[in-house]
């Protein structure tokens, strides 16, 4: 049984002991502080506040009564383990106290708390339980000071693999002066972890790649996934040679359930409107578009279906198919479509899944070659086909560039447009994907920024290179293979490849061969290839002398020499958003601290405004921002920098 003793010793009170016997240990203060680092009127304070503490908890103080009561009920729990030389009632006979201070602490020691069990291991338990409680007490209030605390959660959050502490520490040694990281390696490790935290942002209300409601609730497989009944399909938007796109939105939301096409009105409204609200009034009702395949040639059932137009599904976020017709498939079946990962510059596809073609008024005018015999005499079309269910756009890069403005496009606005389209072909050949038709035609547009800061994506990706085992590279050994689409906008390795045996086709530079000649029509030029070719290069007019340079390095013919799409892409955002002095001091070198310095400051932009809501033009360029971001690289900048230098 542990016996305690409370004993002052000093008139000064510059100690304080408290003994437990039974388990030997012991707690000193002294003014030495060698063990606890806190100063001698602190430890003082402490002592007084645990000394009132000991008064009420062995209720010392109390009338006699009370304690007699407890001295009773304390003998009886005590009854057959008394420890030596300690007495309960006490003096034995003929002895008497040796002072007035000894008979109070044996009356304090004597009005413990009682305890129902009457077990000598009970007992022992609740004196263990009062010694936890003063030395958790000593040490809360002397040891645990608020820095330690501080730098306790300051190394947990370090060593927790959040990257916001790390960087916003980084961002506090140079501001301070202090070069924490100087080597060039040691910078390429803080661009990793900057690309780290830039793709944990999720920047709402924006398409493709960015976190929204829309997006979670496309495909629930518990009730059949998605078909043609799942959607209220609207009018025709646009019409092609291979696929019509429908105006849509989800079954059980109000929408115009009209099926009579206004494809010509719509063209009217655009070519009419100037301001990016009129456009999106137009589609107000349906945010989502449908697009439909035309299929000739394969079966009737989702697994064919799929099968042949597999190239169109590569930047599908999900999958469906279905049982039906010849598929051996038990039920339907959703899975994700992980070819192309999500970007905010690739075309924001849902879904994917076949059904039956419908009977929709006035298609017979528009498609009556791709209807199927049930609803066309003369067609040609398959009962089922493919379709396509995304975020709805509000015109293409053509019309977008058709409509009329009073002050024109300006260079850093057409700057912009170059350099959306240049992120989303980086996107494409860091996961081994060449598109093969890119043209104006399948470039779309959204105007929820306005005219001056419109976001582009890239769509219709049936002529896609999407080989995992080949990657960009397709072998060539029969003329039958094709190319790609656009011929005119066809890169030279690709138009002047010859068959052979071992003949392949590199596809790695041909998208951005296609963006350079797209480039002149962004910039409001004729495209130079739709022409004569042996002609030279015209200069882009109204712009800097750098940007006719980065347009012509992207249309060299050997593709050794040409601009990747990766570097190009760099060097547009470098030309939009890094210092002015970069671009005009070409007699020093940018050290790898600005460079730091620079890309911490896009960081913490995006990473504190990611926390608030965003719209129209502040979230496109912190969304352009953050895409740079999550492919940040040192060596690419630095190679960025050192072009820009030789070209102004």
């Amino acid at each position: 049984m542990i016996s305690h003793a409370l004993t002052r010793v000093s008139a000064s009170g510059r100690q304080t002991r408290l003994r437990v016997a039974g388990a030997r240990s012991v707690v000193a203060f002294g003014t030495t502080a060698a063990f606890f680092p806190a100063t001698h009127n602190a430890l003082v304070s402490v002592g007084r506040s645990l000394v009132y503490k000991f008064r009420r908890f062995y209720n010392i103080g109390r009338p006699q009564e009370a304690q007699e009561s407890l001295r009773t009920n304390y003998c009886r729990t005590l009854e057959g383990h008394k420890p030596k030389g300690l007495s309960t009632s006490g003096p034995s006979v003929g002895a008497t106290w040796p002072s007035a201070a000894a008979a109070r602490r044996s009356t304090s020691l004597s009005a413990l708390p009682t305890t129902r069990s009457s077990s000598p291991l009970e007992a022992l338990r609740n004196g263990l339980a009062a010694h936890r409680f003063v030395i958790d007490n000593i040490l809360r209030r002397v040891t645990n000071t608020q820095a330690a605390a501080l730098r306790r959660r300051a190394a947990k959050e370090l060593s927790s693999g959040h990257s916001a502490p790390f960087l916003a520490l980084l961002g506090v040694s140079l501001a301070s002066g202090t070069g924490m990281v100087t080597k060039e390696d040691e910078v390429e490790c803080v661009c990793g972890e900057i690309r780290q935290a830039a793709g944990k942002v999720r920047l709402g209300g924006g398409g493709g790649g960015v976190g929204g409601k829309e997006d979670t609730d496309i495909v629930d497989p518990s009730n059949g996934g998605v078909d043609l009944s799942s959607l209220d399909i609207g009018s025709i938007i646009a019409k092609g040679c291979n696929a019509v796109v429908f105006a849509a939105k989800w079954a059980g939301r109000k929408v115009n359930r009209s099926l009579s096409s206004d494809f010509e009105l719509l063209e009217e409204t655009l070519e009419g409107s100037n301001a990016p609200g009129e456009v999106g009034a137009v589609h107000a009702q349906a945010p989502l578009a449908v697009k439909m395949l035309f299929n000739y040639e394969a079966e009737s059932n989702s697994f064919a279906i799929l099968n042949a137009m597999h190239k169109e599904t590569v930047p599908a976020k999900r999958i469906l198919f279905s049982a039906d017709g010849n598929s051996d498939l038990g039920g339907n079946k959703t899975t994700d479509g992980n070819r192309l990962p999500p970007h905010a510059n690739i075309v924001d596809v849902k879904v994917a899944f076949a059904d039956q073609v419908p009977d929709i008024m006035d298609a017979i005018h528009h498609f009556p070659d791709a209807l199927p015999r049930r609803l066309n005499s003369s067609g040609l079309g398959r009962n089922m086909s493919l379709f396509l269910v995304m975020k709805r756009y509000d015109c293409s890069l053509r019309e977008y560039l058709e409509m009329p403005s009073e002050s024109g496009t300006s260079w850093r606005t057409s700057l912009l447009i170059l350099t959306q389209l240049l992120e989303g072909i980086t996107h494409l050949v860091y996961h081994r994907v060449a598109h093969r038709d890119l043209k104006t035609d399948n470039l779309l547009v959204d105007l929820s920024g306005g005219r001056e800061f419109p976001q582009l994506v890239i769509t219709d990706f049936g002529c896609c290179l999407a080989d995992e085992r080949n990657g960009l590279c397709l072998p060539y050994n029969s003329e039958y293979i094709m190319k790609g689409g656009n011929v005119l906008l066809m890169a030279p390795e690709v138009s002047s490849a010859s068959p052979g045996t071992f003949a392949y086709i590199d596809y790695s530079k041909a998208d951005v061969f296609a963006a350079g000649a797209i480039a002149y029509e962004i910039f409001g030029q004729a495209n130079p290839l739709y022409g004569d070719k042996r002609l030279e290069l015209p200069d882009i007019p109204n712009a800097p002398e750098v940007i006719t340079r980065l347009v012509h390095d992207m249309l060299r013919r050997n593709p050794n020499n040409r601009l990747s799409a990766e570097l190009a892409s760099t060097i547009c955002q470098l030309l939009l958003w890094a210092p002015s002095s970069w671009c005009k001091t070409a007699e020093r070198t940018i050290s790898a601290q600005e460079i730091l310095q620079w890309a911490l400051t896009l960081t913490t932009k995006v990473l504190c405004e990611s926390r608030f809501p965003n719209s129209g033009a502040p979230l496109n360029e912190y969304q352009m921002v953050a895409t740079f971001l999550r492919r940040l690289s040192l060596k690419r900048i630095k190679e960025a920098v050192s072009w820009i230098h030789n070209n102004c």
